[in-house]
């Protein structure tokens, strides 16, 4: 009777994919991996290589770096960050690497979540690839996005906002490298014009706003 002989794999890293904004694991599944073809592991039982946790595991990666590679093959999220190299074996395998990512304008809003679905109006290169910030009344977001080559962004606002007298949040976008001089709020047919870059959002949903940008 021949005996079975047990292969043991060792973790050398795992990697998770957060959200910018919410900072949680992404729920969709990505294309992970390292050195082009080198994929993580596959869950068991299935076709899948996201595991429920969120990470994407790499087994018996060779000594020496690695550049990871990060796609979304339906460009629902982007890269904004460079990616890392490793160089296996690392000292602690676990826990995971956290990598960033951010939504792009296919992406839709989470529900109840604040939210401004922006498009900048103007040259091409004063709103295409443009980095995008906001404050909050007059505090900085602490987040970022880029604008497509469309010119359009979405950009959320987790958690607990200051409202004003209205109930309404008030913002204003920072378009860096470039000026906003107004733009207009967009509810359907409705159009709300405002002067300059500060204006104001209903909490708890998508707003459209169209940006003037020098």
């Amino acid at each position: 009777m021949t005996a079975r002989k047990t292969v043991r794999h060792v973790l050398s890293v795992a990697i998770r994919i957060d959200d910018h904004f919410i900072g949680e694991p992404i729920g969709d599944e990505l294309d992970v991996r390292f050195d082009t073809f080198l994929l993580p592991t596959q869950v068991r039982g299935g076709s899948r290589r996201r595991h429920e946790d969120g990470t994407y595991r790499f087994i018996d990666l060779e000594d020496g770096p690695h550049q990871l590679e990060v796609d979304s093959t339906d460009d629902r999220w982007m890269m904004l960050a460079p990616l890392p190299t490793i160089v296996a074996p690392l000292a602690q395998p676990s826990p995971p690497l956290a990598i960033e990512a951010w939504p792009t304008p296919l992406q839709s809003t989470p529900l109840g979540m604040t939210s401004v679905r922006g498009k900048l109006v103007g040259t091409p290169a004063a709103t295409i690839a443009r980095r995008i910030e906001f404050d909050v009344d007059t505090v900085d977001s602490g987040h970022h996005t880029q604008s497509s080559s469309l010119a359009e962004f979405l950009f959320l606002f987790p958690g607990r906002l200051e409202l004003d007298a209205d109930n309404l949040v008030p913002l204003s976008l920072r378009v860096i490298g470039g000026g906003v001089t107004g733009g207009e709020i967009v509810d359907g047919e409705n159009h709300t014009p405002f002067s300059g870059a500060a204006f104001r959002v209903v909490p708890g949903r998508e707003t459209r706003v169209r940006f003037h940008v020098t």
